[in-house]
């Protein structure tokens, strides 16, 4: 009877043994570049939408091996392009992923140009681009994204039914090609808008961005994409200290066009979200996974943009979201209530009016 339990337990191991390997064996292999570095915000919370997404299946079992590509630091360029590829053909030898996730617009030229080349049989999905000529670019390419779009059109709407008087707003960013291509998107976007002048300020040096500033006395600001700013020794600058520096340059309303740039002093407004960048990549991913064919899927050209709001900001403005809007945003920093503010002196004052509700009853 002994030899019979151990028998039965080893092969109830075994049983657990394969199944674990052929698990192992079934999980979908995802290889992750970002463009930027691994706590850059946007980035972190493209990732963040995009893995919660994938893993929202339980059954579906996903492998990610995740790389970053610092271009906020590392100039993007043929020489770190090559060595890119030299790093990742030794790295990567025999790996063969299922689909390829990269995000934004060095994310897209790195993986058309280079990841192709060493995963020629991969699909590649992206998220955070904000070139919109790419969907055409790609061709018959086997990819498939959701672009980014900064959409300065519902804010100016907005702060119109807030402000009176906007006339001209300073639209600011870091010189880099992605702020190249949000300017044209913005351009075409204020041909509607003949009574609005854009003022654009772009400096990847704080010092200079903050100089040009004080140069201009005019309300409104609107950051565009701030991530490359660097100090005067080169070195990149984390977005909280770029934000603290732009806003002290003067007494700015300042809306951003991003979720990643919501510090203390933003307004918000009707923002890119990299969360819902990333869950959107995944569901293009999960369609091509489910069986459909890239010719069945289509890119994500409507950006899944949204409206958040700093309320301590609001209410330092004096504003008042019109209804429409304000049912469907989310509010950030909202002062807590009466009750989140003294919760403990109350959970205090019941249970001694509690007790003295018990001692006077046995009183009785």
């Amino acid at each position: 009877m002994v030899k019979l339990a151990v028998i039965r337990r080893c092969f109830y191991l075994l049983a657990i043994f394969f199944s674990y390997s052929v698990c192992a064996d079934n999980a979908y292999r995802v290889l992750v570049v970002h463009a930027y570095s691994q706590e850059y915000p946007w980035t972190k919370s493209q990732h963040e939408g995009f893995v919660e997404r994938l893993q929202t299946d339980p059954d579906m079992q996903v492998n990610f091996a995740v790389e970053y590509l610092d271009t906020k630091r590392r100039g993007f360029n043929a020489e770190y392009t090559a060595q890119l590829y030299a790093y990742m053909q030794a790295k990567y030898k025999g790996y063969q992923p299922d689909l390829v996730y990269v995000t934004d617009d060095n994310g897209y030229l790195f993986a058309r140009d280079t990841l192709m080349k060493l995963f020629p049989d991969s699909p590649v999905f992206y998220s955070g681009v904000n070139n919109y000529a790419v969907a055409e670019q790609i061709g018959d390419l086997p990819m498939r994204g959701v672009f980014e779009k900064k959409q300065i059109a519902q804010n100016l709407e907005l702060f119109k039914e807030l402000q009176s008087g906007v006339s001209s707003v300073l639209i600011v960013g870091d010189a880099s090609k992605t702020y190249d291509a949000i300017k044209k998107e913005i351009d075409q976007q204020l041909h509607e808008y003949s009574d609005i002048t854009p003022i654009y300020i772009s400096n990847d040096s704080i010092n200079g961005l903050v100089n040009e500033l004080k140069m201009h006395q005019v309300k409104h600001l609107f950051l565009t994409t701030i991530g490359g700013v660097k100090d005067d020794a080169g070195n990149n600058l984390n977005l909280k200290k770029i934000v603290s520096e732009i806003i002290s340059a003067y007494d700015f309303t300042v809306i951003s066009m991003e979720d990643a740039y919501l510090y203390d002093g933003v307004l918000g407004g009707y923002v890119t979200s990299g969360y819902n960048q990333g869950r959107a990549a995944a569901d293009l991913a999960l369609q091509y996974l489910s069986g459909k064919t890239l010719l069945e899927i289509k890119n994500v050209l409507d950006s899944p943009n949204q409206y958040i709001f700093d309320k301590s900001e609001l209410d330092r403005l004096g504003l008042t979201l019109p209804e429409n809007i304000a049912s469907v945003a989310t509010l950030i920093n909202v002062p807590p209530t009466f009750y989140e503010r003294n919760r403990l002196l109350i959970i205090s004052l019941i249970a001694v009016l509690a007790l003295l509700v018990v001692i006077f009853s046995w009183g009785m």
